[in-house]
């Protein structure tokens, strides 16, 4: 399925609880399709424009693959979701990043853990809540009038 990415994560910080990050890309003109992965949620936005959610869920132990056009667009930002913890509404497995974006041909522009990739924490989503039940994960409650800090080191 890839052929040059390897997961990513901020560096020491994949199996914290309810950690959400912020993956952002400059794509290259040629940039045509996305494909890509996520434990444990991820939202995909083009030109800030909405394009997906996922991942489909797979067996225990398995990820989803998707794929997406991006043909034209300048940006990438990926939201990633890594709540590792137990509940019925994801399997427990470390948070991670596995994307490559591609130009028609299917050569590949952009691999997680081969480019560098500027991440940072997704501060509007607070992420000391509680969590109801063994059903799902944490409440979300956000603060849009959060400041960003640093970028992370992957």
């Amino acid at each position: 399925m890839f052929t040059s990415s390897r997961p990513i994560w901020a560096k020491g910080r994949s199996k914290e609880i309810n950690l959400h990050l912020e993956f952002n890309i400059a794509l290259p003109a040629a940039a045509h399709t996305v494909r890509m992965t996520a434990s444990t949620a991820y939202q995909i936005f083009a030109d800030e424009e909405f394009v997906a959610y996922g991942p489909a869920r797979a067996g225990d132990g398995h990820f989803r693959v998707d794929e997406w056009c991006i043909a034209g667009q300048k940006t990438l930002k990926v939201l990633v979701a890594g709540y590792n913890c137990s509940c019925f509404q994801y399997t427990l497995y470390h948070s991670f990043l596995n994307l490559e974006v591609l130009d028609t041909a299917g050569n590949v522009l952009i691999a997680t853990g081969r480019d560098e990739i500027s991440v940072r924490e997704y501060v509007p989503k607070l992420r000391w809540t509680d969590k109801q039940a063994r059903q799902r994960v944490f409440t979300e409650v956000f603060d849009f009038h959060r400041a960003y800090g640093p970028l992370l080191e992957t």
